[in-house]
């Protein structure tokens, strides 16, 4: 029982039932590599876990902000600044008979915020870790918990050497404009064996070519493309011009890729992280149109090569091939595709979710709509946010959140 001392309140804790626990800010650490006297974006993903006062509904919910510019000096210190808007959570469900809520927010899924990491050119090459201290206001009342960050996060930022690059020839001027590409439509087409990738500033590269090339800008962790007709992946740590029919693996990263969606020229961005695949490009199937759609063929996951219609058909045999997968996170809007062995997922202006298993395909929609193209059924699906489509078992309604 509270004691009251002479002049001083009583102040009750905030009791919170079993199994529930006060609401936590949850702050990825993504790994980070900037070049001395370069720089580089990157994501903060930020939701929270746990419970708050039931009094912090929408219109007065907790938020929390975090710096979205970090700077390393010379000696290796950091300098964060440029705070991002309130990102606002707020209660949900009740938590049996208490005061306190499941906290939610916006979306389904973890807020997304691009930041901005910078190197001094005399920063010393090591790895870093910097901090992310976010800042949290409102939400509580004094009978229920508050939005609370007690768990430390950081960045793991590595910093090398700058990358040395030939210089360049200049380009002469040409006469005339060189004739757009063509292909009946339906066909595909990518640039020849040995074609070169080019490394410079985001803002300093040339613009994609239908049929020819793409631009990439690795945003976060690792990725790696390997150029059609070589052997070995190259580790791509700035903005590249690569050539069409590149295997690009991001399997551990995530990386921005802008490619043509017509022969005038217009570009079209989209995000894409998870997997690996091969970039190209394939005219529109309609007849006479301008169109070309960036096509992302998923590579098939290692270990299915070689399975025949005699293969084993236990449960354990399929369960094992069912672990081997290859699948890619999109996120954009424009003419993107991404197809696997038994199907084929085209865009609408979303998210989505595609991947290769040896026993078929799966899609899902976390935003926007995606039209399926299941090759074995010889039909198209369209599918809607929150739906998701396997090959032999048709379209079904996912849970809350998307895998």
């Amino acid at each position: 029982m509270p004691i009251a001392l002479a002049g001083c309140p009583v102040i009750a804790a905030i009791a919170f039932p079993s199994g529930s626990h006060a609401a936590e800010l949850v702050v990825s650490e993504p790994k980070i590599v900037v070049e001395q006297g370069g720089s580089a974006n990157f994501s903060l993903d930020i939701s929270a876990t746990g419970d708050i006062a039931c009094t912090t509904d929408r219109s007065s919910p907790a938020t929390a902000t975090v710096d979205t510019s970090y700077a390393l000096d010379s000696a290796g210190a950091s300098t964060p600044s440029s705070p991002s808007a309130g990102l606002k959570f707020f209660a949900g469900t009740r938590n049996g008979n208490s005061d306190n809520c499941h906290i939610m927010w916006e979306s389904p899924d973890p807020y997304r915020v691009d930041a901005l990491v910078t190197a001094d050119p005399g920063t010393p090459p090591a790895t870093y870790r910097v901090p992310v201290n976010p800042t949290i206001g409102g939400g509580g009342d004094g009978r229920g918990g508050k939005l609370n960050d007690k768990i430390a996060s950081s960045l793991s930022v590595e910093v090398v050497r700058p990358t040395s690059s030939p210089t360049p020839t200049p380009t002469p001027t040409p006469t005339t404009p060189p004739p757009p590409a063509t292909a009946p439509p339906g066909a595909s087409m990518t640039a020849p064996p040995g074609a070169s990738v080019t490394f410079a500033a985001p803002g300093g590269l040339p613009p994609a070519v239908v049929a020819k090339s793409m631009n990439l800008v690795p945003r976060s962790g690792i990725v790696r493309i390997k150029p059609r007709g070589q052997k070995k992946f190259i580790d791509v740590r700035q903005a590249a011009h690569i050539p069409a029919g590149a295997t690009v693996d991001v399997s551990a990263g995530r990386a921005d890729i802008t490619s043509a969606r017509d022969e005038r020229g217009v570009q079209q961005t989209g995000q894409f992280s998870g997997g690996q695949f091969v970039l190209g490009y394939v005219r529109d199937a309609k007849e006479r149109s301008p169109r070309w759609v960036t096509r992302l063929s998923l590579t098939p996951p290692a270990g299915c090569k070689g399975a025949t219609k005699n293969r084993s058909t236990g449960p354990a045999a399929k369960a094992a091939r069912k672990k081997k997968k290859n699948g890619v996170w999109g996120d954009g809007k424009g003419n993107f595709r991404t197809q696997g062995k038994d199907g084929s997922a085209s865009v609408r202006g979303t998210s989505w979710y595609t991947e290769q298993t040896c026993e078929g395909m799966f899609a899902r929609v976390r935003r926007g709509a995606v039209d399926f193209r299941d090759f074995g059924l010889g039909v198209t699906v369209p599918l809607k946010a929150g739906e998701s489509y396997r090959t032999g078992q048709g379209t079904q309604r996912s849970s809350r959140r998307s895998r």
